[in-house]
């Protein structure tokens, strides 16, 4: 996913990259730092912003509120990524579009696809004010030199415990040519024409290249 989106993506949340897309990183496993979660059938995430730095005069940041703006103003990450959601909500902007990759264990990571960010707001958890935001899930690789498409089509994200199962029995390999990189998970039978996604037998394991030349036998 780095080479893909061309950084390191250290941090969870980057805004803007390469001015026509952001990049979350999600997870909804047990015992993760943020409360990610799936609404709608699994179309819509709500992702949880980021914390305050742990630094000398924040030494728990669990327990401070997270921050939309710098000290000096300047909006962080939570603050850039609430700035668009609320134009979205207000209707001034198009929505952000956003990839999302979603961390299944130590070291395996699953791109999720993209995302149109919509709405956003605070929330109290159990000890301070959290960010909320309001992605939903959309078909296809959607062309960044192009619009975004408003009336895009709700894409239903395959559950993790789906996704590590498959990738147990695939091996990690793309199922036709055996490739460790740039691996997608595959329906089998398309969502969009009756597919589960709640079954690992609808699911396949496809490098990025046999994964679009199946896409483009579909359409």
């Amino acid at each position: 996913m780095c080479q893909r989106e061309g950084t390191s993506l250290q941090a969870g949340m980057n805004f803007g990259l390469g001015r026509n897309h952001s990049v979350i990183l999600m997870s909804v496993r047990p015992n993760s730092p943020y409360r990610d979660r799936l609404e709608d059938d699994g179309t819509t995430l709500v992702y949880e912003g980021h914390d305050h730095p742990k630094v000398a005069s924040c030494p728990n940041p669990k327990l401070v509120d997270q921050p939309l703006a710098t000290n000096t103003g300047r909006p962080t990450q939570n603050g850039k990524f609430f700035i668009a959601a609320k134009a979205t909500a207000a209707t001034k902007r198009s929505p952000e579009r956003v990839r999302v990759y979603e961390k299944l264990r130590p070291g395996i990571w699953s791109y999720n696809g993209i995302f149109h960010l919509v709405d956003a707001w605070t929330e109290r958890d159990d000890h301070r004010t959290v960010c909320k935001f309001k992605l939903v899930a959309v078909e296809g690789e959607e062309d960044f030199s192009q619009p975004v498409r408003l009336a895009a089509e709700r894409r239903r994200i395959i559950p993790s415990h789906v996704k590590l199962e498959v990738w147990q029995r695939d091996a990690g390999k793309c199922v036709i040519c055996s490739a460790t990189d740039e691996l997608h998970f595959d329906h089998i039978l398309p969502f969009s024409k009756g597919g589960t996604s709640e079954t690992a037998a609808n699911v396949q394991l496809l490098c990025a290249r046999h994964n679009l030349a199946k896409s483009a036998r579909i359409e």
